[in-house]
C-alpha cells in the first residue's frame, strides 16, 4: 500500500520520538540534554557514512547550503568546507543553492514542509531518512509501532509532482552496552532484559573494555538536481 500523508502523520504521532515527549510528559531539551553521550553514539555508529561523499559531490564549489534539523553538525560541518555558507537552522524567507533535512523530518505537515525546503532551494534538495526496516531490538523494547521509511516520503513527493533520485547506504556498526541502554532510557524493559535480548541474538562482541552490541542500518539518500 502507498504511503500518503495521512499515513506519515500516524507515524509521526504514534512512533517517533514526539511519542516519548508526550508520554514521559518532558520537553524536546530535556529530552535531548538526557542523551549527553548522543555525539559519542552518533560517532561509533558511523553516521553519516558514505552517504556524506555523496552529497558532496553534487554541491558545487561557493555554493549555499541550508541544513534543516542539523542536531550536532553531522553534515553541516564538513560540507561548510566546501560552501560559502552553510546555515544550520530552519528555513526563513530567503534562497539558498542546496537545501537538506537528515533524519529530521518528523512534521505532521509534510507536504508544506517538503514543498517549502524544494521552494528555497535554486539549485538541489537533498533528503536522508531511514532505508530498511526497523530494528528487532527496537521493536523489542516498544513494541509494534507505525514505522515508515524513506519509500514512504518518496510516494509523497511523486504525489506533489517531484521525482527525486534514490540512494541507499549500509552502516555496520557496534556500541557499548551502556550507550544502548542510554539510546533505550524511555522503553519498558530493563537493562538486564536488553541485554538477555542481544544475547540471545547473537549480537554481543566481548571486548577488553566490556561489552559491546553489534547493529545494522541502512540510510537512503533521495535527492533532486535542477
Amino acid at each position: 500500500m502507498s504511503c500518503g500523508t495521512d499515513q506519515w502523520k500516524d507515524f509521526v504521532r504514534n512512533a517517533s520520538y514526539k511519542q516519548t515527549l508526550a508520554a514521559e510528559k518532558i520537553s524536546n531539551d530535556q529530552f535531548w540534554s538526557s542523551y549527553g553521550i548522543y555525539d559519542r553514539a552518533l560517532l561509533l555508529s558511523g553516521y553519516p557514512g558514505e552517504i556524506l561523499g555523496k552529497i558532496s559531490s553534487f554541491i558545487s564549489p561557493n555554493s549555499t547550503l541550508l541544513d534543516i534539523g542539523a542536531g550536532t553538525g553531522a553534515f553541516a560541518i564538513p560540507l561548510s568546507k566546501k560552501t560559502s555558507k552553510t546555515i544550520a537552522v530552519d528555513p526563513s524567507d530567503y534562497h539558498v543553492d542546496y537545501s537538506l533535512a537528515a533524519y529530521s523530518i518528523f512534521d505532521e505537515n509534510i507536504e508544506c514542509f517538503l514543498t517549502r525546503m524544494i521552494d528555497i532551494a535554486r539549485k538541489g534538495v537533498f533528503v536522508v531518512f531511514r532505508g530498511g526496516g526497523v530494528d528487532s531490538l527496537s521493536e523489542f523494547a516498544y513494541g509494534r509501532r507505525p514505522y515508515e521509511d524513506y519509500i514512504c516520503l518518496d510516494h509523497i513527493l511523486s504525489d506533489l509532482g517531484y521525482r527525486f533520485d534514490k540512494m541507499l547506504f549500509s552502516r555496520n556498526y557496534s556500541l557499548p552496552v551502556d550507550l544502548v541502554f542510554k539510546q533505550y532510557r524511555f522503553c519498558k524493559k530493563s537493562p538486564e532484559q536488553l541485554l538477555g535480548y542481544h544475547y540471545e541474538e547473537d549480537r554481543l562482541i566481548e571486548r577488553s573494555g566490556g561489552k559491546w552490541a553489534s547493529f545494522q542500518a541502512t540510510d537512503a539518500l533521495l535527492y533532486l538536481n535542477r
